[in-house]
């Protein structure tokens, strides 16, 4: 541990893909449980902050053509900014659809979550996509998107910041996530060790220090990502007593349950130091667990094809 005061923003989220090792129904009874228990948890617990949706709003209507009488209850608490939605419809794959697709996938997507009454999160939120193409930047610029939170396809980049500068010249701050575990650093490294039993306060403080000091030679400023949550997984309801056991036995960090834009906000503050990379971000990485680029994707079965056409 260096002398640094650590200020660690934990993001608390799932991952949804629709459909993947399980067909899309399967994922939808999932999905119906999982926001059952959010929605329920939320409204009887003000201690626990804030919850995202996975930077897209298709989920919500997965979920509420099964249950439309949660829709009030769901909305009230995006009205009341604990549930975080947007700006995507759904989750894109840059390298296999039109430039017009992500551009309408987005309008619908902020068109949606402007109908609950809220402004969608403001982030190009490209957590799962195998590399990025080189207009993205503009693409975001254009819906008044001003940040992007990726980590493939940049390679092994050696620091957790930088500034991505579009085809016509769009920049966007780009924040990089664990080369190991990306969406899920806090997660794996914290919460998962400890399913199914209680929380040993020694060995949380022990797990905390471990995480840091991985993070630490790649952060450009005082502030770490740590992202709360996994592919198809529930929240924690003992998250608030975990943040204030982090902030009561380590006093060289503050920890706090945020929400996605108030860690884009504070790493804006050291922009003008970054580096520029320009165009697409197609690297492939030598480290990291999950941190490919799976290029053989880029198919679709004939009859799929056909009908797309």
């Amino acid at each position: 541990m260096s002398d640094r005061k650590w200020k660690l923003f934990v993001v608390s989220h799932t991952h949804w893909d629709r459909e993947w090792y399980q067909t899309y129904q399967q994922f939808r009874r999932r999905l119906v449980g999982m926001i059952d228990d959010l929605v329920a948890h939320l409204e009887r617990d003000p201690d626990y902050r804030v919850f995202h949706m996975d930077g897209q709003t298709i989920v919500l209507d997965d979920y509420l053509a099964i249950r439309p009488e949660m829709s009030e209850r769901l909305a009230t608490l995006i009205r009341d900014g604990r549930i975080v939605i947007g700006p995507w419809y759904v989750m894109p794959d840059e390298f296999l659809v039109s430039g017009e697709s992500m551009v309408r996938n987005l309008r619908r997507g902020i068109a949606m979550s402007r109908s609950y009454g809220v402004e969608p999160m403001a982030c190009g939120y490209v957590t799962d996509i195998f590399g990025h193409n080189n207009q993205m930047p503009q693409i975001l610029r254009g819906f008044g998107i001003d940040s992007a939170l990726l980590y493939r396809g940049i390679g092994d980049y050696p620091k957790d910041l930088f500034v991505w500068r579009g085809a016509d010249g769009s920049d966007v701050l780009a924040m990089k996530m664990d080369r190991e575990r990306s969406y899920s650093n806090f997660y794996f490294a914290i919460r998962w060790p400890f399913d199914g039993r209680e929380y040993d306060e020694d060995e949380v403080v022990e797990r905390m220090r471990a995480l840091i000091d991985f993070s630490a030679p790649l952060a450009v400023s005082d502030n770490l990502l740590m992202l709360d949550g996994v592919d198809h997984v529930e929240i924690e309801p003992r998250l608030p007593g975990l943040l204030e056991l982090v902030n009561r036995r380590m006093p060289d960090v503050e920890i706090v349950h945020s929400r996605l834009g108030e860690y884009v906000a504070a790493q804006k503050q050291h922009e003008a130091g970054c580096e520029v990379i320009s165009g697409e971000l197609y690297r492939l990485a030598e480290r990291g667990v999950n941190n490919q680029l799976l290029k053989n994707v880029l198919s679709s079965m004939v009859h799929l094809k056909q009908s797309n056409d």
